[in-house]
């Protein structure tokens, strides 16, 4: 058996199958959107300590930005002085720049096999196969899937896709843009507030030079490029997979929004708010 199923989409399949069940024996309606929804509040929370702590690491390596230019300025042409110096700065704030990385490391399978999960979930509503595959995975037969699965949702069919639905309902593209609005809202708090910055120029030989751009402004134009990338992405995924992942991707948003604002505010999203939501700049 594949070890990624056993230690990551079976457990998963257990708990969606579980609260698919009690919603159904409590008369919710619509049990695969509230199990969909219950599942990913569930693993967001379990992941929140890491992003906590990936957002954190973040942000105080943003706030020795002025520090790692300054370090680049004095030793950029010397590699392992620059190093030496970084991590000196870093020691001294007790930023460990690892603590960044790791944590979006373990999210990804974690995601990964959610999606897979939920693509299964929902081909089990027109296939019996799909529908004893979930059932071998099971610990207890007590929870086995009899009577196929409602993916009924508000008029729609959680299992079909909006651009099968777009000829007959034209406003199932609201779905997607929502989706692609609410990860574009959150790639943008994840930047940072950008702050104005003066080119001097000086006289060398009669001449006037402009100061050479530093390579970090140089990044924040390819980053504010790409702002519009993975929305785009998330919002074609949207309009491209079944309605259900939708429920998915927009619930992990809107927690990641509520997270990044906890932890770090509004970061580069500010730039876009009216002035009276603006934070102060001291």
């Amino acid at each position: 058996m594949n070890i990624f199923d056993t230690i990551l989409i079976n457990p998963i399949i257990n708990v969606l199958v579980a609260l698919y069940k009690a919603f159904e024996t409590l008369g919710f309606p619509y049990p695969l959107a509230f199990s969909i929804f219950g599942l990913t509040v569930l693993l967001r929370l379990i992941l929140w300590p890491l992003t906590t702590t990936q957002l954190k690491s973040a942000k105080k390596i943003q706030s020795l930005r002025p520090h790692l230019n300054e370090i680049k300025k004095k030793h950029g042409h010397d590699k392992l002085r620059h190093q030496q110096e970084q991590a000196k700065l870093y020691k001294e704030h007790g930023v460990n720049p690892a603590a960044g990385c790791l944590p979006s490391l373990i999210q990804i399978p974690v995601l990964i096999a959610l999606y897979q999960v939920l693509i299964r979930f929902l081909q089990a509503s027109s296939t019996s196969e799909a529908i004893e595959s979930i059932n071998n995975v099971l610990y207890s037969t007590s929870i086995a899937i009899k009577n196929g699965i409602d993916t009924s949702f508000l008029g729609l069919n959680l299992a079909q896709r909006p651009n099968d639905l777009i000829s007959q309902a034209p406003l199932i593209v609201l779905i997607p843009v929502i989706t692609g609005i609410l990860q574009l809202t959150l790639s943008k708090m994840t930047m940072p507030q950008k702050v104005k910055t003066v080119v001097k120029k000086v006289k060398e030989s009669g001449k006037k030079q402009e100061e050479k751009v530093e390579m970090t402004e140089i990044v924040d134009q390819m980053q504010s490029q790409m702002l519009f990338v993975m929305p785009a992405i998330v919002a074609f995924f949207a309009f491209s997979f079944p309605l259900g992942l939708a429920i998915y991707w927009n619930t992990f948003s809107i927690l990641g929004i509520i997270q990044q604002y906890l932890v770090s505010g509004w970061g580069g999203l500010s730039e876009w708010l009216p002035g009276k939501l603006k934070p102060k700049v001291a």
